[in-house]
């Protein structure tokens, strides 16, 4: 009740209000207070928009596309993304093509073919849509900061996450991250923390986004990493790590029309790379020389796997048997720790 009147503020607030996400040569991809994604064709009556543009649009809509436009206003806009991002985008072009994509989630294009082979090969999916690439980010943080420096960490996943486009995944790590430091100073016991987590983050989240794979994925994937936090033994890390694949792969494949064998099964190899890659773009991300080195490593490796790989088109008997693969080792995996 208390979120549908917050959701019912918000749209009241922004009616008509959208931000531009996207650009490619057909149009804009914009979107409103509850990121849901509309289409803007690119025609010769449109002013040209740059990212996070805020406009007042108005105009008839059909399947989420506006096919008329009847008011377009440029509106003021306090979004420091929208500043730093058009300033970047300037500066050089690989922040547009790379960078933000990447590390922010905003621009993706996937015609363009680094962004098609990573999605083909399930890197994008388990790195970046489930919002891995968070809590990636926040581990490493730890490992570097410290506790007596741990404000230092958690300022900077704030900002990181202020940058990001807010998908629900995204949201749900930053949220899961914090509130878990939060309960961590009451809340000893890690089981009681997550059942507080896992109800909170569903309370505030949306309904339909609720439905999303990667909340569920990111879910999952969070699960994982979390509960190997204390194995230092190489055995338990590379147990984790296949299980952690192979839980996700699973998922993954579950919505996926088609499947690119060979490129799947070399993902569990090339992964903790392209995480190293990942980490290294957020270090030097104002040194685009060391940025287009990575780029092109990055496409390098992607090319040679979706080159080389088999396709076959997904049936409901794959799906199904991937399902209950996922299940299986998550159940498995658990009772053994639990056990233990």
């Amino acid at each position: 009740m208390i979120r549908n009147y917050i959701y019912n503020q918000i749209l009241l607030l922004n009616h008509n209000t959208y931000w531009v996400l996207e650009i490619n040569d057909k149009g804009y991809t914009i979107i409103n207070s509850f990121n849901i994604k509309f289409f803007l064709i690119n025609n010769n009556n449109i002013e040209k928009l740059k990212i996070f543009e805020k406009i007042n649009l108005e105009g008839i809509i059909r399947n989420n596309v506006f096919t008329e436009i009847t008011k377009l206003r440029i509106m003021n806009n306090w979004d420091p993304r929208y500043y730093i991002f058009n300033f970047m985008t300037n500066w050089d072009k690989i922040y547009k093509n790379f960078i933000f994509p990447i590390l922010y989630g905003v621009n993706i294009n996937y015609e363009n073919q680094i962004f098609k082979n990573a999605s083909n090969s399930g890197i994008i999916h388990l790195l970046i849509i489930s919002g891995l690439h968070f809590q990636i980010l926040f581990l490493f943080l730890q490992k570097v900061f410290k506790k007596k420096l741990i404000w230092i960490t958690y300022s900077i996943l704030f900002l990181y996450w202020l940058m990001c486009f807010k998908t629900v995944s995204v949201n749900r790590a930053f949220i899961t991250v914090f509130v878990k430091f939060i309960l961590s100073k009451w809340v000893k016991d890690k089981k009681t923390q997550f059942l507080f987590i896992f109800g909170f983050t569903i309370l505030i989240t949306g309904n339909l986004d609720i439905l999303k794979p990667g909340y569920w994925l990111s879910f999952v994937l969070y699960l994982i990493v979390s509960s190997s936090d204390n194995n230092v033994n190489w055995k338990s890390i590379f147990i984790n790590y296949f299980v952690f694949w192979c839980i996700s792969t699973s998922i993954q494949l579950f919505w996926k029309n088609e499947i690119y064998v060979i490129s799947w099964c070399v993902s569990i190899f090339v992964t903790p790379l392209f995480e190293f890659l990942f980490l290294m773009a957020n270090i030097f991300v104002i040194f685009p020389p060391i940025l287009k080195f990575l780029y092109f490593t990055c496409e390098f490796i992607l090319t040679i796997i979706s080159n080389n790989s088999i396709v076959i088109y997904n049936i409901w008997w794959i799906q199904v048997f991937f399902s209950l693969i996922s299940v299986l080792l998550f159940f498995v995996h658990f009772l053994k720790k639990n056990r233990k």
